[in-house]
């Protein structure tokens, strides 16, 4: 029970942030407006690190004030704008400087993590690109999910796959960039509710790579040259 309580935690964790990411539609808001929501937030962050930088991060981000739709859009578009960089850019590959065809690259590796688990892009609220955070958050959301499954159902070789490819996917994209992301939204909206989402971001993945012996990135990252 204790591991699939541990899978669960991340998967409820990390569809908050993937949640939290997309761009509020019309009339709808992200919220946690239920106790057994809120509690469960703070229930998987017990579970991660009890006590710690993730309980935190899911307090502050709980304690933020609820803003009507057309506000947090409006928020929304600020940092994130309507082209391919806004104040804080949501996608990988634009990170790490100009090797060539390093994005070429990383997104064909991206694309290889989905498509083995036959996964296709277009579900996180109209996001296409596959390196965009709230997909990549979306898929180790899915794998947590999948490890869970594997736990219950006995299912070893599953298990084994599905751990590997969250550890190496950890390694090789979501851990590497997704702390620079995190702490470039937590700089540049401090104090409202998307510059929390990234202190999340940060905790979440912070605790992960920590707890799987993985390297953490850093949270200032060389962008490529427009």
């Amino acid at each position: 029970m204790e591991e699939i309580d541990r899978a669960l935690a991340l998967a409820v964790l990390a569809r908050t942030v993937r949640q939290g990411l997309r761009r509020p539609a019309k009339g709808m808001t992200w919220k946690v407006d239920t106790d057994e929501a809120r509690a469960a937030l703070r229930q998987a962050a017990a579970v991660l690190e009890p006590g710690g930088a993730l309980s935190d991060a899911v307090e502050r981000l709980l304690a933020a004030p609820v803003e009507p739709p057309d506000v947090l859009d409006q928020q929304h578009a600020k940092l994130f704008g309507h082209a391919l960089r806004g104040r804080v850019c949501p996608y990988e590959t634009e990170y790490g400087g100009d090797a060539p065809f390093r994005q070429s690259q990383d997104l064909a590796d991206i694309s290889g993590y989905y498509i083995a688990f036959g996964l296709e892009p277009g579900g996180s609220g109209g996001i296409e690109r596959l390196d965009h955070a709230a997909c990549e958050f979306e898929y180790y959301e899915f794998l947590r999910t999948k490890e869970a499954w594997a736990i219950q159902e006995g299912d070893a070789e599953m298990l084994e796959v599905t751990r590997k490819a969250a550890s190496d996917f950890l390694r090789a994209h979501l851990g590497r960039f997704g702390v620079a992301f995190g702490a470039t939204l937590s700089r540049e909206d401090p104090q409202g509710f998307y510059g929390r989402l990234g202190e999340l971001c940060v905790a979440l993945l912070k605790c992960e790579c920590g707890r799987l012996g993985v390297r953490v990135g850093p949270e200032l990252m060389e962008m490529r040259s427009t």
